[in-house]
């Protein structure tokens, strides 16, 4: 067997759907970048296969010091540890998303945006930040756990009292939300057609009462339409109420349109 080295931390989950252990690492990345293996008993396991590494939108001076990785209702959501280079091995770490259907196919933001940033100045996590390998997930919140330091990585230590431990929460399902404001009208959120053994829909979203509402319409191509009532509610699970025929949808292939006024959807699914 071979040896690989990794001086971060890793990241060890199960997926039911393969009946396998997978881990997520810099072992055998080849840098500072994120490999995977799979076991079945982790004595076992997998060659290395290297699954994100930077690219040219994140310029020459940029490295994936880690990784935190959930499974996340059947999807790997994952936070990048990234590491700003400023000269030499010197440099600040904060964190982005990602995400992957399975696992080895990761896709990232485009517009590159920091999901949790440094603190200011002077703070506690102001430039180096690690995150646990996962989150913890509860009905209703999303506990993130991190370490933080007030120095930068690689300037020969972590400050005078070493890294201190952190938390940041997040509502469940509460990661990105596509927001709808009132200038720009009723914008329409469509989704791919897929397969759905059942008609109902949940819909995890914010929008106050009397200034906000969001319609979901589930339509079968060319066949059958059903529209839901508008919804002016705020909360992790709500159903939408289909003035059509949704209950002939189900088993069908369909495609979802959301349509927003001032409003935020974090997430759908089927039940």
């Amino acid at each position: 067997m071979v040896k690989l080295g990794s001086d971060t931390g890793q990241v060890v989950l199960f997926d039911k759907r393969l009946d396998r252990y997978v881990a997520y690492g810099r072992f055998g990345a080849g840098g500072r970048k994120v490999a995977r293996i799979e076991s079945p008993d982790f004595i076992h396991r997998t060659r290395p296969e290297l699954v994100i590494e930077p690219d040219e939108q994140d310029g020459p001076n940029t490295q994936f010091y880690g990784i935190t990785v959930n499974l996340y209702e059947g999807v790997y959501v994952g936070m990048l540890w990234m590491f700003w280079i400023d000269e030499g091995r010197v440099g600040r770490i904060d964190f982005q998303l990602c995400h992957s259907r399975d696992g080895k196919r990761w896709v990232r933001d485009p517009d590159r945006r920091v999901f949790l940033p440094n603190g200011p100045e002077g703070a506690w996590d102001a430039y180096d930040m690690r995150g646990a390998c996962r989150s913890v997930i509860l009905p209703n919140r999303i506990l993130i756990y991190y370490a933080g330091s007030p120095a930068r990585h690689g300037e020969g230590g972590m400050g005078e009292r070493g890294m201190d431990i952190g938390l940041a929460t997040l509502r469940r399902d509460g990661r990105r939300g596509s927001l709808a404001r009132a200038s720009l009208g009723l914008p329409r959120c469509r989704r791919r057609p897929r397969h759905s053994s059942h008609e109902t829909v949940h819909l995890p979203g914010s929008s106050p009462p009397r200034e906000r509402e969001r319609v979901a319409r589930p339509t079968h191509p060319r066949t059958r339409k059903a529209s839901a009532r508008p919804m002016t509610a705020d909360g992790l699970d709500m159903t939408p109420q289909f003035s059509g025929p949704a209950e002939a949808l189900a088993g069908r292939e369909i495609r979802l349109r959301f349509e927003m006024l001032r409003g935020k959807l974090y997430s759908f699914w089927f039940e």
